[in-house]
């Protein structure tokens, strides 16, 4: 398999180290009177998302290794939740070095969390996740059956808009809204009541208004 060649990639241990020089900041909370509370420690922090509340940020750092064959856009990273004073309430997700190589063998697990986003409150995070693919040894026939019913939009795996409440601990998160269609994304409104869901099966795509409360009727849009 062929791996792209880049101008001016990184050379010498001495690169690398200077890379994170520059990459390395402080996460720092700043008052209207000009109060400046450090959060946690430095690190190569790539991006942030402050949770409405103000007590939880997301932060997105960039880590070690890395590459002489890759730009810095495709070092690993991982994403994670602090609490103000800088720790790790829990990791999202983390993801290696990209060289552009792709195992044939590997296939995308399309039952991780999608599209993390912070709930109109901040008290919680919010994502689309589908339940997990049926085990290869319940029979070729099941899989076959599955996929047939997936090309039709009717697969009979769900997918799941959650809420995960803060402190995110594992297994806490529940669904607010299910649908046999694939979600592809989704918007709350100011208060949180309604949700705007886009969602395709097939080559239709639809958009569509959901009261949790009330989530047996939906408005398409």
């Amino acid at each position: 398999k062929r791996l792209r060649t880049y101008a001016s990639l990184m050379e010498t241990p001495y690169h690398e180290d200077l890379l994170e020089w520059h990459a390395t900041g402080q996460l720092a909370l700043v008052g209207l009177d000009g109060d400046v509370t450090e959060v946690g420690e430095p690190a190569m922090i790539r991006g942030i998302d402050p949770a409405p509340t103000g007590r939880h940020v997301r932060v997105e750092r960039m880590t070690r290794p890395f590459s002489y064959v890759v730009p810095v856009r495709n070092v690993g990273g991982v994403d994670e939740v602090w609490d103000l004073d800088g720790s790790v309430h829990v990791e999202l997700e983390s993801e290696p070095v990209d060289t552009g190589i792709r195992d044939d063998d590997e296939g995308d697990d399309d039952s991780e969390r999608r599209q993390v986003s912070w709930s109109p409150d901040g008290t919680a995070l919010t994502f689309l996740q589908m339940d997990p693919a049926p085990e290869e040894d319940e029979g070729d026939a099941a899989a076959d059956a599955a996929e047939e019913e997936d090309e039709e939009g009717e697969g009979r795996r769900m997918d799941h808009l959650m809420v995960w409440p803060a402190p995110f601990d594992e297994g806490s998160a529940t669904p607010l809204y299910s649908s046999r269609a694939r979600m592809q994304s989704y918007a709350f409104s100011e208060d949180g009541e309604m949700v705007v869901i886009t969602s395709r099966r097939g080559q239709q795509t639809r958009e569509y208004a959901v009261f949790p409360a009330e989530s047996d009727s939906t408005y398409t849009l």
